[in-house]
């Protein structure tokens, strides 16, 4: 076992598999939970990132000034998905699950990334590096 782990690659193949196995979890979280973040570094800019319906919705937003006046630095909420909740914009569908969605408007800028692609493409990343031999020197 102690061989296994010699090597950058087969350390960093468990860490990518572990990461992989988070965002799987989060995935499975946001069918059933609608989470929301919000940060607000200036009394003008949020960052707000969205989970819900197997979607992480991350949006940068500029905004009047006093309108988020009432708002703390750091706010988080957390409701069942069925109120209805779908991403950072109702007008941005996804047409498909697999589609990775960026969208700038006047006021904000949108990144929708669905969950599955991630866990998928961590997953593939993990099993490269821990199961593929290196060529030996010649």
């Amino acid at each position: 076992m102690k061989d296994f782990f010699h090597g950058w690659r087969r350390k960093a193949g468990v860490v990518t598999l572990v990461m992989a196995c988070v965002v799987t979890t989060l995935w499975i979280r946001s069918w059933s939970t609608w989470d929301s973040i919000h940060f607000r570094p200036s009394q003008l800019k949020q960052l707000r990132i969205d989970s819900n319906c197997g979607t992480c919705s991350c949006a940068y937003q500029w905004v009047v000034e006093g309108s988020l006046a009432d708002f703390d630095m750091i706010e988080w909420e957390s409701c069942p998905s069925f109120y209805g909740h779908v991403g950072v914009l109702p007008e941005v569908r996804r047409s498909h699950r697999w589609s990775t969605v960026f969208a700038a408007t006047g006021d904000s800028v949108i990144l929708d990334v669905p969950y599955l692609f991630v866990a998928v493409t961590l997953t593939l990343l993990s099993a490269y590096l821990i199961l593929w031999k290196p060529r030996k020197r010649v």
